[in-house]
């Protein structure tokens, strides 16, 4: 193998006889390097958004949900909170109370999702970070105190109530009672004062909004029950483990699931779109490799007379095949390592002085996350794809060669 690659070596660097085929060499390195990097940096970028996305849905739901399999709430006393406890890896749960309600302000009413949460939620999830105006305090000795999402403030003409001087009023179903039926006696009213905006992410801005748990079971007549209850775990815990161990303890009809499933929809769409982008690129590099395949060819034909009398003096067809496909092997190779450093400094570049904005975004710089896991796959793919438009036409085209040079030589 090493007289095929020192051949190989020499011909990538060497100057040809025509200058079409250094350009056409040229080329196809760029041309490879470029769609690298262009891996590299997507494949960082979706890490990134991955990540944010796993940041943002984390701190509203915890990393696993307790809660009815029919039904809107579980009774607190048929969970062993004390076993969920010891499970390993455990942090912490807090239960929680959810429910469609009808928000009033002023002269503007709209339905929206009440969140009951118990004090420390936001600290402990990191909501606190998304209060843009406002304050994170849920409660006092004196009051309750709600925290709107930024779309609901915007579509109720809300404001704090320290503004305002105006309480925001939350109109709840009864249990038991039917709207069909009685209108008035279907609801119950009750006041309260906003203390703070949270702004996370469309969905959540235009649907939440988080009031303490004891308001919440008030309003709500959910005495001695919940909703569901969230429990964090340790980083390092699989969580589909950790499930698997918590469901065995549960009641019949109150199931576990992680906060991947209940968001699967969002998971898999990212999934979905990380995959199709790498389809696309691979094609790119596959387009990359047939302009390698016309500079094999051009070199196998400018030195077709160094190929006859390799082959006069013994060097069999086989290693003669090698030289051309290791010289392809190397123009991919040197043009997927420039182009993973290229990628892998321009990810360097977004993550340290952010290259991109982004304007009225959650965060300020589009957020990329470089794995080594992708650095590898990429350069798999590339010499994968070159692996395999390489060889068979070398194969054919080397030994068509040397048949014509003995050919003329008789």
């Amino acid at each position: 193998m090493r007289f095929p690659f020192y051949i190989a070596r020499r011909y990538l660097f060497a100057k040809k006889s025509r200058n079409v085929i250094n350009l056409i060499t040229g080329i196809s390195v760029v041309v490879i390097a470029f769609v690298t990097a262009a891996m590299v940096v997507v494949l960082s970028a979706f890490n990134g958004i991955d990540a944010l996305v796993d940041d943002l849905y984390s701190s509203f739901d915890g990393d696993i949900i307790i809660g009815p399999e029919r039904g809107k709430s579980i009774p607190m006393d048929s969970l062993d909170l004390d076993a969920i406890q010891a499970l390993d890896g455990y942090l912490v749960h807090h239960e929680v109370i959810e429910e469609n309600v009808l928000l009033t302000f002023g002269d503007r009413q709209r339905v929206a999702k009440m969140k009951g949460v118990p004090d420390g939620y936001l600290k402990a999830t990191g909501l606190d970070e998304s209060i843009f105006q406002g304050s994170d305090l849920l409660s006092d000795e004196e009051s309750f105190r709600a925290i709107l999402g930024y779309k609901v403030m915007l579509e109720l003409d809300a404001g704090l109530f320290s503004e305002t001087l105006q309480p925001l009023i939350v109109n709840a179903p009864r249990m038991g009672k039917k709207i069909s039926r009685s209108r008035e006696k279907a609801f119950q009213s009750e006041g309260i004062m906003v203390g703070g905006i949270f702004s996370i992410n469309m969905e959540y801005d235009s649907e939440y909004f988080l009031v303490p748990i004891d308001f919440a079971r008030d309003i709500m007549d959910y005495f001695g029950r919940s909703t569901f209850i969230e429990v964090e775990v340790e980083e390092d815990i699989n969580l589909e483990e950790f499930q698997r161990e918590l469901t065995a303890m549960l009641a019949p009809g109150i199931i576990a699931t992680t906060r991947y499933e209940k968001n699967a929809v969002i998971y898999k769409a990212n999934e979905s779109e990380r995959l199709v982008t790498i389809l696309i690129l691979s094609f790119i590099i596959l387009i990359a490799v047939f302009n390698i395949l016309a500079s094999l060819t051009m070199l196998m034909l400018d030195k077709q007379h160094d190929l006859s009398m390799l082959h006069s003096m013994g060097a069999p067809v086989k290693t003669l095949r090698r030289i051309f496909f290791l010289e392809g092997m190397l123009i991919s190779g040197l043009g997927a390592i420039i182009g993973l450093g290229v990628g892998i400094l321009l990810c360097y570049l977004q993550d340290t002085v952010g290259l991109v904005r982004l304007q009225g975004g959650i965060v300020d710089f589009y957020p990329v996350i470089i794995k080594l896991r992708d650095v590898v796959m990429v350069f798999c793919i590339v010499m994968a794809i070159a692996l395999a438009f390489s060889w068979i036409p070398v194969n054919r085209m080397t030994r068509s060669m040397i048949v014509e040079a003995s050919d003329r030589k008789r």
